[in-house]
């Protein structure tokens, strides 16, 4: 016999997992009814940044860019973390606040990093 209060539980999981695929296909199909499906060479050409690419042109990007991309989701991680960190700081204890400041530690050794290594410098 199930006992009430375990299936009480987990039902809102059941739900989630068989409604959650529904609302996936539902929207394939709606927008697949829904969209305009009109075919031309126009819309089967390569578009990129505003200028249309031509054949057999090929240009390097500059790896700067990356190491760009790459800091501000390191910031952004950090941000995500030290946040929530400070609502509940006050009944963590010392152990916690010096285990941020192990990891603010860590994020700024890597901008040192990347400050020594002239990443951050605009050319």
């Amino acid at each position: 016999m199930l006992n009430l209060d375990y299936v009480l539980t987990y039902t809102p999981f059941v739900i989630t997992v068989v409604v959650a695929p529904l609302v996936v296909v539902v929207a394939f199909i709606l927008a697949r009814v829904l969209a305009p499906s009109q075919r031309s060479d126009l819309k089967a050409t390569t578009y990129e940044s505003g200028m249309p690419s031509e054949p057999g042109e090929f240009t390097q990007m500059h790896l700067r860019y990356y190491l760009y991309a790459i800091l501000f989701v390191i910031f952004e991680v950090e941000l995500l973390f030290i946040l929530p960190w400070t609502v509940v700081a006050q009944g963590l204890g010392p152990t916690a606040f010096f285990e941020l400041l192990l990891f603010v530690g860590v994020l700024l050794f890597g901008y040192v990093y990347a400050w020594r290594k002239g990443v951050l410098q605009w050319r």
